[in-house]
């Protein structure tokens, strides 16, 4: 089936980043944003984009934010253990869990032992032995 004339100007005329972004609109739900940035910033972004280190300003902006939710998401979980350190019924039930291992690790460690010799054997697993040794 041929494709019109009026679409194919249209495709034609798209950056590459909008070309990008309407792929990506196709397959999640996308929200425009304005944001307002310092002059030195903006001029930054655009430098970035330049050069090459990312594709549009739209996907330093997207990759940032990625960055920065995903930070902000680890804070909240290591915040999490934290807390659940100071819970003596979760403390316990962690132990008898590492307790319920421990057979399990003893024979994985045995057998990552017997299957290396020393020049084969990873740096981790060579101090794994000097440490059983100096017991």
């Amino acid at each position: 089936m041929p494709v019109s004339t009026k679409t194919k100007l249209k495709t034609k005329t798209l950056s590459t980043h909008q070309k990008i972004d309407a792929k990506r609109s196709t397959s999640i739900n996308n929200t425009k944003v304005t944001f307002v940035l310092p002059s030195a910033l903006a001029s930054e972004v655009k430098q970035a984009v330049v050069t090459g280190a990312f594709e549009s300003q739209n996907a330093l902006a997207r990759t940032a934010i990625e960055h920065e939710i995903r930070r902000l998401r680890e804070k909240e979980i290591s915040r999490a253990y934290v807390e659940a350190a100071q819970d003596p019924l979760y403390m316990a039930d962690l132990q008898e869990n590492m307790e319920g291992w421990k057979l399990l690790d003893d024979d994985a460690n045995q057998f990552l032992d017997v299957q290396f010799d020393d020049s084969q054997n990873p740096p981790k697993a060579d101090n794994r032995k000097k440490r059983r040794s100096a017991k």
